[in-house]
């Protein structure tokens, strides 16, 4: 992560000025809720994600929902997600495996 923004109170605008900044397109991202907040942001998204625990609203929304709470593994979860669904999640295993 080379960015980190806090405190936001609109996640969709801050979501597309950085996907502006960045010239990243919106469905090379996976974005991961877990609160009424975090819809504006999920809708841009191209895999809107949610915690296991996040609320009905968000886990409604969601193309993918993790098994783990927030806070608990979720992330980890999204990770090994999306690496395998690129089929790079074996490599990147590997280099622990030895």
């Amino acid at each position: 992560m080379h960015r980190v923004f806090q405190g936001a109170q609109d996640k969709g605008a801050v979501l597309a000025a950085f996907l502006r900044e960045e010239a990243i397109a919106a469905a090379e991202i996976a974005y991961l809720g877990d609160d009424v907040v975090d819809l504006p942001a999920m809708r841009l998204a191209g895999l809107a994600a949610a915690v296991g625990d996040a609320v009905p609203e968000v886990i409604e929304a969601a193309d993918w929902v993790a098994s783990a709470p927030g806070g608990r593994g979720a992330v980890r979860e999204l990770v090994e997600f999306v690496l395998a669904s690129q089929g790079r999640w074996r490599q990147a295993l590997a280099r622990y495996l030895g």
